[in-house]
């Protein structure tokens, strides 16, 4: 079961953060009423608007439900702020900001999701900034084993984006089977439940693994990986990583030397990334 007061304030706060209006995100979901009255926790959304809503707002059920009450819990309002670094490749500010979480007292984070999230934002910034770091890997792999075991069936969207982001980082530092085993994981553990991802950061586990087979010149299987991350941002309705997808797509069709259709694609990457950056 869930608390509905945390659901509707979260959503009140999501919404706000992002500028929607209340008619804005009700629409095609529900009455501006309705939503008035779910953000003021009168009544409970059903599954299905629950569901809509959080799609809108680029964020997933789970990570809604999950929530304590936003305002009263100064960790969500770190984590919010180390997201939205991490999507704009501020990785810098990411890092700073991680180094004043660094010094918050162990009390401030109560969960093992809270500590998984962290460990995520932190080993991609240290990868980022330097990806033959050994804390980087470590990071990442403190953060998987909070929650992952191997004999799970199924795993969290966060679990998916770290198996990734491990693989990537193996494969950087120069270990291409063990790179690619945990990249090839973490797409298999994504398929076991597609039906219900919803994070969109979830474009990035194409992204990670299309770079490797182009790095290999497997250039068949690297741009079915790409294709299906556009897709995945086509159904979320995500800029997430879009741009780089398509960036991708052009370096494959000039490397087998499509040049027409690689402009063409690469003009498309430089307007979605405009798009981004006017966002």
């Amino acid at each position: 079961m869930y608390n509905s007061l945390t659901y509707g304030t979260v959503i009140k706060e999501l919404r706000t953060n992002r500028f929607l209006s209340q008619g804005e995100l009700a629409e095609n979901i529900c009455s501006q009423g309705m939503l008035s009255r779910i953000e003021n926790n009168d009544v409970v959304p059903n599954v299905l608007v629950m569901q809509k809503i959080c799609e809108k707002l680029n964020v997933s059920v789970h990570y809604v439900l999950n929530r304590e009450e936003a305002a009263k819990t100064p960790i969500n309002a770190w984590l919010e702020k180390i997201k939205q670094y991490k999507h704009a490749k501020q990785f810098e500010q990411l890092i700073l900001a991680l180094d004043e979480i660094e010094q918050l007292e162990e009390s401030t984070f109560t969960t093992k999701l809270e500590l998984q999230e962290i460990a995520y934002y932190h080993g991609c910034a240290l990868s980022y900034a330097n990806y033959q770091s050994s804390k980087a890997l470590d990071t990442l792999q403190q953060g998987l084993n909070y929650t992952y075991s191997r004999q799970t069936s199924t795993a969290t969207d966060l679990e998916v984006l770290l198996l990734s982001e491990i693989g990537r980082v193996y494969y950087m530092q120069g270990n291409f089977e063990m790179g690619l085993s945990f990249m090839k994981r973490s797409i298999s553990q994504f398929y076991q439940e597609n039906a219900t991802r919803s994070t969109v950061d979830l474009s990035k586990v194409f992204y990670n693994i299309a770079t490797a087979f182009i790095d290999l010149k497997t250039y068949e299987e690297a741009l079915s990986y790409i294709e299906r991350g556009i897709l995945w941002c086509q159904e979320k309705k995500s800029y997430y990583r879009l741009d780089d997808l398509y960036l991708l797509k052009g370096l494959v069709f000039q490397d087998t030397n499509r040049f027409d259709e690689a402009i063409e694609t690469v003009e498309i990457a430089e307007t979605l990334e405009k798009l981004v950056a006017a966002s």
